[in-house]
């Protein structure tokens, strides 16, 4: 049985507990800066930011191969969990692969199901970013910019309220260094 518990930031498989940081650890190894490939969104906010941003789940992962970046990322997961929990999911948008793993209910694509790295196609021109803990991570600059074209974006309406939320996380953190420059 595998199932989350966002609370105690475990992640259940079949009656036992497995922290939700070693399965993190696992996706960011695969991902250090010899492959090229650049965290964003969420993760990179939080990787900047630390304390006070907001609470995310699932890593965004820009990548010149993302199917072969997220079976590559399926396989490894498998070797420390049970077969099967893990599969890739062809995203809505081209070029977007998903590695989710299968929920309570043991059936893979259903609602219950949960959605740990999210690989796209590499923007061009590429991002710029930041070597933090051997990963890329995009710059708080360039998040910015990326939130605030999300939220003049109609068609995004349905992620609006996290945008604005993380848009002021960055904004506040600007700040914030701003300030401190001046000590």
């Amino acid at each position: 049985m595998l199932g989350v518990n966002l609370k105690f930031n475990m992640i259940l498989f079949n009656n036992n507990f497995l922290p939700r940081d070693k399965i993190e650890n696992k996706i960011l190894i695969l991902n250090e800066s010899k492959t090229n490939n650049i965290i964003y969104g969420a993760q990179s906010i939080k990787k900047h930011v630390g304390f006070g941003s907001r609470p995310t789940q699932d890593f965004d992962i820009m990548t010149n191969n993302p199917k072969q970046m997220a079976e590559k990322t399926e396989n490894n997961l498998e070797k420390f969990t049970p077969k099967n929990s893990f599969y890739v999911k062809k995203g809505l948008f081209p070029g977007l692969y998903k590695v989710k793993s299968i929920g309570p209910d043991k059936i893979k694509d259903t609602k219950d199901d949960i959605t740990f790295v999210d690989y796209s196609k590499m923007h061009s021109p590429k991002p710029i970013s930041t070597k933090i803990d051997n990963n890329n991570f995009r710059v708080l600059n360039e998040e910015k910019a990326a939130k605030l074209k999300a939220l003049k974006d109609d068609t995004q309406k349905f992620r609006h309220k996290k945008d604005r939320i993380d848009y002021n996380i960055i904004k506040n953190q600007q700040k914030m260094n701003n300030i401190f420059r001046l000590f």
